[in-house]
């Protein structure tokens, strides 16, 4: 039976008994990797991570000291602009339709990805409708 369990400020992540060894590492991680960014960052990311592990198959890792989330292969990354805000990265944005010129690839071949500057200017149906692209992505691959 799954449980959920608050992992940092109002960042849940769902997990099993049966996998508890292995997820402890990550949360740890994701602990870690929150806690050294500022308020505003916190924020999105705890969000943006709320969202994307919420998908079925879907894990995050640390790759690069980031959050990578995977589900075959690696999908998107959150990646913090200095001290401003986040940036979700698509790893075959490039691939990907960009419905709503959301995505931008700034002189990158293959990935491409959102700036979020404020917490407040999430636009979760436009993630949402590219998280699930680049999950079709995924499974062609598989």
């Amino acid at each position: 039976m799954a449980l959920r369990e608050n992992v940092c400020q109002g960042i849940f992540i769902f997990r099993s008994q049966s996998v508890k060894r292995v997820i402890a590492p990550l949360l740890v991680f994701i602990e870690g990797f929150i806690s050294g960014l500022n308020p505003n960052q916190k924020a999105i990311v705890g969000r943006l991570h709320a969202l994307l592990i919420d998908y079925p198959g879907v894990h995050v890792k640390e790759r690069y000291k980031l959050p990578f989330y995977y589900r075959h292969s690696w999908i998107s990354y959150v990646n913090p602009i200095g001290a401003k805000g986040v940036e979700l990265c698509f790893l075959k944005g490039s691939e990907m339709s960009n419905f709503d010129g959301a995505l931008k690839s700034k002189n990158r071949n293959m990935v491409a990805g959102i700036t979020i500057l404020h917490s407040n200017e999430i636009n979760f149906e436009s993630i949402s409708i590219h998280f699930r692209e680049a999950l079709i992505f995924d499974k062609k691959k598989k």
